[in-house]
């Protein structure tokens, strides 16, 4: 009996309904993309306060030592962001650094 069709109306009802495909979990899978989302932004951000000291204080001593070297600062400071930092080291890659000419003691 337990593996016989249940024929009529009672048939319906003896099936489980099953939810809208879908439905149930797209408000919380959203929510938790947002999360993510934000939780990104925040470490972006962090990671930013924290390195862009250090970074500071390494472009000047490379612009200082490059200053007595070429008599040309490397990098332009402050940097504004990490995007800025990054930028540079682009353009760096494309920088033919040669001294000054000097005249003839």
């Amino acid at each position: 009996m337990s593996r016989a069709p249940v024929e009529g109306q009672d048939a319906r009802a003896a099936l489980p309904q099953a939810a809208a495909p879908g439905a149930w979990w797209r408000a919380p899978l959203e929510d938790f993309k947002r999360e993510i989302g934000w939780l990104h932004e925040k470490g972006d951000q962090l990671l930013e306060y924290l390195a862009l000291p250090i970074l500071h204080l390494i472009a000047a001593a490379l612009n200082f030592g490059m200053v007595l070297l070429t008599g040309r600062p490397l990098f332009s400071l402050p940097f504004r962001g990490l995007k800025e930092a990054m930028e540079t080291r682009e353009v760096l890659a494309g920088l033919q650094l040669q001294p000054r000419k000097q005249g003839n003691l």
